[in-house]
């Protein structure tokens, strides 16, 4: 599935390292930006993502260690 540019995401368990961990590959390497996250104290952890809204033009080797 592809999403379209600019299309917002919303990843649940935001407090598992491993959803941290794709959230921080999404943020260096996609170009994705944080929209929202869970209040501070929230028991129930989440972040909002927007994807990237403009074409990805890097070589497909790119990478940015998260």
């Amino acid at each position: 599935m592809c999403l379209p540019k600019g299309s917002v995401v919303f990843l649940d368990d935001y407090d598992l390292p491993g959803i941290r961990r794709a959230v921080a590959f999404y943020l260096n390497n996609l170009d994705w930006q944080v929209e929202e996250v869970s209040p501070p104290g929230d028991s129930h952890h989440w972040v909002a993502l927007r994807t990237a809204t403009t074409d990805d033009t890097r070589n497909f080797r790119y990478f940015v260690d998260f």
